[in-house]
């Protein structure tokens, strides 16, 4: 079946039965990429969002990570343009950054502070990241 190219929703056949089952799914899977929230614990590692339909990147729009982090680590977004609001909640005492990044890693980065109240907003044009405090 054709999916959506950014947030890779399975769009209607025009031959298929129970449009209405398809619609409605794909109803629940776009409200949820703009009002969902997921906490990720962290291993002390690198970290790729699932870029399935309605998985970890697609599904959601809030991120909190929460782990123990002994360096900086990289959270690496699909290639997909996309909206995301990021919280690094990882262990104050070490207060480690994490790193924003498309998987291509060609373009820009945008690296979000350890706080437990603070989101940055994140833009992912699908090879650079841009990001507001």
């Amino acid at each position: 079946m054709a999916t959506t190219p950014n947030l890779s929703i399975t769009e209607v056949s025009a031959s298929q039965n129970a449009k209405e089952v398809t619609i409605n799914t794909a109803l629940v899977e776009l409200e949820a990429a703009f009002t969902s929230a997921i906490t990720i614990a962290l291993a002390d590692a690198d970290y790729t969002l699932s870029s399935v339909e309605d998985g970890e990147a697609y599904g959601h729009l809030a991120f909190q990570f929460t782990g123990t982090l002994t360096a900086t680590r990289h959270i690496i977004l699909p290639n997909t343009p996309k909206l995301y609001l990021v919280l690094n909640n990882t262990n104050a005492s070490l207060g480690e950054s994490l790193v924003i990044k498309c998987a291509s890693g060609s373009g820009s980065t945008v690296t979000v502070p350890q706080s437990a109240s603070t989101y940055t907003v994140v833009f992912c044009d699908g090879t650079n990241c841009c990001g507001i405090a």
